[in-house]
């Protein structure tokens, strides 16, 4: 790592630690405390516009007193999806700052960057294999947020918010990318083990079971 590597590394630290919900050795990830508005405000707003494209379906909802009258769902959907956007923040701060903590961990135990990154490609190593199912998270919920910030945009301008087929289209592709992005989320947690046993006594309990494994 070069001089200027690592002054940066020095100067970015302390926020990535906090951002990760390291307090010395107290504390816990934060991430996956941050999820569950953005997933749940964004699913909802998703699969209201996207029955745009089902007018049987909604009319027989609507009907049947399961969904409001479209102008009704309009607004529900831009706020909903407007307030998705806002609770999103703090989800991909602290996401950034756990990829951030894992590829720096990685480069300085592989020595150096082009290895970290061929082993992710290839999935040549367990490390290899959970950074780049990281990568594919984040890169999925950032399309599937790319998708939620157009259609806020493109609906305040229309004075109904009324939001158009495209659009509509663009949330329905959304839905199944968001729902293998949690599913990856998952993987990260419960498969590669992402934040556990990394603080407090559950890391002297790691640590511990290292030392006698």
């Amino acid at each position: 790592m070069s001089d200027v590597a690592k002054k940066a590394d020095a100067a970015i630290r302390p926020v990535a630690q906090v951002g990760m919900g390291q307090v010395g050795n107290a504390g816990h990830p934060l991430h996956p405390a941050t999820v569950h508005y953005p997933i749940g405000l964004l699913s909802i707003a998703f699969t209201l516009d996207a029955l745009q494209l089902a007018p049987a379906l909604t009319s027989g909802l609507t009907w049947l007193k399961i969904m409001p009258p479209a102008a009704v769902v309009n607004t529900i959907s831009h706020y909903t999806g407007a307030a998705g956007l806002l609770a999103a923040l703090p989800a991909v701060a602290t996401g950034v700052m756990e990829l951030y903590g894992m590829w720096t961990g990685q480069t300085k135990q592989k020595g150096d960057v082009k290895t970290t990154v061929s082993d992710a490609v290839e999935k040549k190593d367990v490390a290899g294999e959970k950074l780049r199912t990281t990568l594919t998270h984040a890169t999925l919920n950032d399309i599937v947020l790319g998708i939620a910030g157009y259609n806020w945009w493109v609906r305040r301008k229309s004075s109904d918010l009324i939001l158009p087929t495209t659009n509509a289209l663009l949330s329905a592709l959304a839905i199944p990318l968001f729902l293998y992005s949690a599913y990856l989320g998952g993987s990260l947690v419960y498969k590669y083990g992402v934040g556990v046993q990394r603080q407090g006594v559950a890391r002297e309990i790691g640590e511990k079971e290292q030392k006698q494994g």
